[in-house]
């Protein structure tokens, strides 16, 4: 258990994936400062892969994952959720 207080939510940065379809879009439309010369074609805001994990961006968890989140603190962040070994959503 990690004890704390929340009082403000848990905000995780958001990971760019490289598409051919990709361009500045989602920084023109929705203000997202994308990485320069690369073709992005999604924001990831929330994912629980082996190969790509949500960061907390701010405040006492800050650069926890969200798999570390899930596995070591799940009751206290979570609430009573059904135990599966991933967090089972991905949000684009």
């Amino acid at each position: 258990m990690i004890g704390l207080n929340f009082t403000q939510p848990i905000v995780f940065g958001p990971l760019f994936m490289e598409r051919i379809w990709g361009g500045q879009r989602l920084e023109m439309q929705f203000g997202k400062r994308l990485p320069s010369g690369m073709w992005i074609g999604e924001s990831w805001e929330i994912v629980d892969c082996l190969e790509v994990q949500s960061l907390v961006r701010d405040g006492a968890l800050r650069r926890r994952t969200l798999h570390e989140l899930w596995t070591q603190d799940r009751q206290e962040i979570f609430g009573d959720v059904p135990d599966t070994l991933r967090f089972p959503l991905l949000a684009k």
